[in-house]
């Protein structure tokens, strides 16, 4: 079987779960095509998954031109580009088309034929985020491909609120009638996916899993200090600064926070933790690599999961960090927000709270502060619960199987 992974960027740090089921997928004996906008050899990524793809025969394939200088460099890099290809002659004609939006009116099309073209006779189009199904579509719809098509959906490419839902209805206008399967990766996902008009019986929930051979369970040494995990992006949506005001509630100077992760909000949580004094619970690791991550999360006691819906409707579309925490035998205090839910045991492996309500969070943590016995039965579930629907390998086997 051989199948085209079509990503925007080839590797991301932040898209481990792409590269680790292209690796699933070649340990599986399917020859990969990684089909990429951007190839870029600088990620940090690049020295670990993707080498491994690299020597597992993945071929990787750029489908963006170099950037000209200017218009005429580019008209000329258009021109070149048909006369190169000129047995997919009509498709770059037919590529010029109104109905195509954006993609069609510009030479955007056109400069995707050739890349697709040499790889049209393909078992499997995998595109990964709805914006690149949509383009894959199109192209299926041009005739340049004629391979069945797949397309992940991971969160943001779902959102749905009634103020945007009329623009990504009209954006996906072809993925939705040029597709033969959906995944996304949460029951919440898949109720976005309906309200935009997808045909329910097509989509498959498949969780964004983990490597369970990295998360593995070290517990954590008996400490006075309660040590608190938080990982994420540093934007409102993941609710950061709400685990600093219960820390502040609680006056508890034996309760410690560690925050993972950078972002735009890195500033105005400083000052939040220089406004309650808590300089000395609150520690800032900034952007981590897996390897610390790991290390980090079996040196603490407790994982709070703190995303909310932000002031745009959006929500966490599942939330992998959660299962990674529990991977390492963190139990784990979430907010229900998104798709969340789906990824703890409410009161097995975790417990699980009304969203932006601070005081609940301020009493789940002296909960499990107090009562270290709970702690340790909520932590001796996480990793058969982990094992059972989070483990990236029986995921890739499932996609597999729809492939």
């Amino acid at each position: 079987m051989r199948v085209v992974h079509v990503v925007k960027k080839f590797p991301v740090t932040s898209e481990t779960f792409v590269s680790n089921h292209i690796a699933q997928c070649i340990n599986a004996g399917i020859e990969c095509i990684i089909l990429a906008d951007i190839i870029d050899k600088n990620s940090p990524a690049w020295a670990t998954k993707s080498n491994v793809l690299i020597k597992d025969n993945a071929i990787l394939v750029s489908s963006r031109p170099k950037k000209s200088l200017s218009k005429i460099r580019k008209l000329a890099s258009v021109l070149k580009m048909f006369v190169t290809n000129i047995k997919a002659a009509k498709y770059f004609f037919k590529s010029r088309n109104a109905k195509y939006g954006l993609l069609g009116s510009s030479f955007k099309l056109w400069l995707q034929v050739p890349s697709y073209y040499k790889l049209r006779n393909a078992d499997v189009f995998h595109s990964h985020f709805g914006p690149l199904g949509e383009r894959s579509a199109i192209l299926k719809d041009l005739g340049v491909i004629t391979s069945k098509t797949v397309v992940s959906f991971y969160g943001y490419d779902t959102f749905s609120s009634k103020t945007y839902q009329p623009d990504l209805k009209k954006n996906y206008g072809f993925l939705n009638t040029n597709t033969n399967v959906y995944i996304t990766n949460s029951q919440y996902l898949k109720l976005n996916l309906i309200s935009l008009g997808f045909p329910e019986k097509e989509i498959h929930v498949n969780h964004v899993g983990l490597d369970p051979t990295k998360f593995v369970s070290n517990k954590a040494k008996r400490s006075v200090v309660l040590q608190i995990v938080s990982l994420g992006r540093l934007i409102k949506l993941k609710g950061q600064h709400l685990a600093i005001e219960a820390l502040s509630q609680l006056k508890n100077p034996n309760i410690s926070l560690s925050i993972l992760g950078d972002g735009e909000e890195m500033e105005n949580l400083k000052s939040l933790v220089v406004k309650y004094k808590l300089e000395s619970q609150v520690t800032f690791y900034g952007s981590v690599q897996e390897d610390t991550i790991i290390k980090v999360f079996n040196e603490s006691h407790l994982f709070l999961m703190t995303s909310i819906t932000d002031e745009h409707g959006r929500a966490e579309g599942q939330g992998l960090v959660t299962a990674e925490a529990q991977a390492c035998g963190l139990p784990v205090i979430a907010m229900d927000s998104g798709g969340v839910g789906e990824t703890i045991l409410d009161k097995k492996t975790g417990i699980l709270i009304p969203e932006n309500n601070v005081q609940a969070l301020v009493d789940a943590i002296k909960y499990l502060y107090d009562n270290e016995a709970k702690r340790e039965e909520l932590a001796s579930n996480t990793a058969k619960f982990i094992e059972g629907n989070f483990n990236q390998i029986k995921i890739s086997e499932e996609i597999m199987k729809l492939y």
